[in-house]
């Protein structure tokens, strides 16, 4: 008999978590969604995280139903997962989600500790049990003492707290100029937030150092193509850096053909999102020579015509 499977009714999921992955910030919007439906396919998979159903790992035409799109499109899309270490394999050959597997079982070792009353590194006489005696001297005499310890623990919380706002002045300092509005304000609080909820203030302020340097090398500051530093938080574009060096440890895939790459976009001007940052962008990893051979310079731009010599 096959045992009976605990199924999992809610799926923990961080949306900050999911967009300041640089692996799949440099997955097109298509490989993202699929990756999605993946997900909660391995949310129901035994063993969990795994991509499995009835037990079998499903066919690329079988994913491509599931998802709702094309057997190329899946194809496609799976390609650039892997490529970008998105996922993982058994050596089955089962992909896995290594966020999930680990998640599954943190929360299986939680219970059982629980069903120990805690730590089960920590004494009897600290832990208690599950159901520990009341100590007199620790227990409240009344309602307003329990009051004042929360508030005493509050102000305690408040004042050890490193304070974001003097943080924000460097961030808001290094941000580039902008044509049009770029009001502080709306930034301090999406800033101060961000911080809050652990995003180290160091890490924004060399990311938006990272940032003005490369739109002043594009001679892009003082132009309307500087966002508001709110957008830029709200977005969380500072992965986009991350997002690069991922690309630059991943190395050159086998299946990049450079030369369709730049001649497609020599041709028609759109740069594949499995090339990485186009001509001109921190990153690009486009041959010089094969540019050239296309007409373009090193910042994608169409070099002017040679001048016909003189016979």
């Amino acid at each position: 008999m096959s045992k009976t499977k605990t199924k999992q009714p809610w799926l923990k999921f961080n949306p900050q978590d999911w967009r300041g992955d640089a692996r799949l910030r440099i997955c097109s919007i298509g490989a993202r969604g699929l990756w999605v439906e993946m997900i909660c396919i391995m949310h129901e998979g035994e063993p969990y995280g795994h991509l499995l159903v009835s037990d079998r790992p499903p066919t690329t035409k079988q994913l491509a139903a599931l998802a709702g799109i094309s057997n190329a499109e899946c194809e496609k899309f799976l390609t650039e997962l892997e490529l970008a270490g998105v996922y993982s394999k058994t050596e089955e050959g089962v992909i896995y989600s290594r966020r999930m597997v680990r998640d599954k079982a943190k929360a299986e070792k939680d219970r059982e500790n629980g069903k120990g009353g805690g730590n089960p590194q920590l004494l009897d006489s600290v832990n208690g049990g599950v159901n520990p005696p009341d100590i007199p001297e620790d227990k409240a005499k009344n309602p307003e003492s329990r009051i004042q310890r929360k508030d005493l623990s509050r102000s305690v919380a408040d004042a050890t707290r490193p304070s974001a706002h003097s943080r924000f002045d460097e961030f808001w300092k290094c941000y580039p100029r902008r044509d049009g509005p770029n009001p502080s304000k709306p930034a301090e609080a999406k800033f101060n937030a961000l911080v809050k909820t652990g995003v180290d203030p160091q890490m924004l302020i060399d990311e938006v150092k990272k940032f003005a340097a490369a739109e002043k090398s594009r001679g892009s500051v003082g132009t309307r193509f500087i966002p508001q530093a709110t957008k830029w938080l709200n977005e969380q574009r500072w992965a986009d850096h991350a997002a690069v060096a991922a690309l630059q440890a991943i190395g050159d895939p086998p299946q990049l053909d450079w030369e369709k790459i730049v001649g497609f976009y020599a041709r028609n001007g759109f740069w594949s999102r499995h090339a990485g940052p186009e001509p001109g962008l921190t990153g690009c990893r486009a041959p010089p020579e094969l540019l050239a051979k296309h007409g373009l310079g090193p910042n994608g731009r169409k070099l002017p015509p040679s001048a016909p010599q003189a016979p």
